[in-house]
């Protein structure tokens, strides 16, 4: 799923900072409130650096965790179905424990996009029709989630529903 911190930062690049990088620009607003109300001091060089520098950061750093975690998904992804149809044979692509295993992906990315799409969808109508502070609304992540996640789930909804009347033409 790190292909949707790819998909965050294109967010934030095409949207706004903002969109993606919301908790950036909140955990900056409340170390310059600290600082301005307790004269509290940060011994990790936090406040050395600017909100944009910060910001900039945060992408270069989820860019670089995207492509190299998304580099190793599409590894394993590749050695995974390759393997499975090198090592599965015919009978076994229809019976009962490869069901359940479609069975449970599809219910597992049913749950993620349901769940993403339901904060994710409310957080960006907040975004872009409410006049928020920066960091209160960052939609980006969730609805890059989504994005990811929903084709996934509709490979496992057709191959599930393969699985199923492959059996059910068998019998």
């Amino acid at each position: 799923m790190e292909l949707s911190t790819l998909i965050n930062v294109g967010f934030g690049e095409i949207v706004d900072r903002e969109f993606s990088y919301g908790d950036v620009y909140e955990e900056h607003r409340e170390i310059q409130n600290r600082l301005k109300n307790d004269n509290y001091i940060y011994e990790n060089g936090d406040t050395e650096r600017s909100l944009p520098d910060k910001v900039e950061l945060e992408m270069k750093s989820s860019l670089i965790n995207g492509i190299s975690l998304t580099m190793i998904g599409i590894f394993l992804l590749v050695v995974h179905f390759f393997g499975r149809i090198w090592v599965e044979t015919k009978d076994e692509r229809s019976d009962a424990l490869r069901r359940l295993y479609l069975i449970i992906g599809l219910a597992i990315f049913a749950i993620v996009i349901v769940i993403s799409l339901a904060a994710g969808v409310p957080e960006t109508l907040r975004y872009a029709l409410l006049e928020v502070s920066p960091g209160e609304a960052s939609p980006g992540d969730t609805l890059a989630l989504s994005i990811v996640a929903l084709p996934i789930w509709v490979c496992y909804l057709v191959a599930t529903l393969r699985n199923v009347r492959l059996a059910n033409a068998v019998l």
